[in-house]
C-alpha cells in the first residue's frame, strides 16, 4: 500500500507557493497537483486534492457555479494530461474524481 502524499499540510503549502488572486479558481495549484499525481499514477491522491480545493472553495464562496468551475477545471486539466501522460493513467485518475464527486459537480450534457 502506497503512503498518502497529498496531506492538509503537502497541500496547503503548495496552494501557498502560488499568488492569490481574485477568484479562488483562478489560482493554479490544484490543476498543478492534480496533473503531476495522474503523471505518477497516484490516481488515488487526485480524489485529495479535489477534496481539499473544494472545501477552501466553501469556506471563501457559496456559488454553486464557482464549484462546478472547479470540477470541469479539474476534468478538463486530466483529459489533456492524457496527451503526455497516457490515457490510461487519466482513467484511472478520472475515475477516481467521478467516484468522490457530488452529483450536483456532474456535467449531465455536453458544454458544446
Amino acid at each position: 500500500m502506497n503512503p498518502v502524499l497529498a496531506t492538509p499540510s503537502f497541500l496547503s503549502h503548495l496552494k501557498s507557493l502560488y499568488p492569490r488572486r481574485n477568484l479562488p479558481t483562478s489560482n493554479p495549484w490544484y490543476i498543478i497537483a492534480s496533473v503531476a499525481f495522474c503523471a505518477s499514477n497516484r490516481a488515488e491522491e487526485v480524489p485529495r486534492v479535489f477534496q481539499y480545493a473544494l472545501t477552501d472553495l466553501k469556506a471563501e464562496s457559496d456559488n454553486s457555479e464557482e464549484h462546478k468551475l472547479l470540477a470541469r477545471k479539474m476534468r478538463d486539466a486530466l483529459f489533456k494530461a492524457g496527451l503526455t501522460a497516457g490515457y490510461p493513467r487519466t482513467i484511472n485518475s478520472l475515475v477516481a474524481l467521478h467516484e468522490v464527486m457530488s452529483e450536483e459537480l456532474r456535467d449531465t450534457k455536453p458544454m458544446r
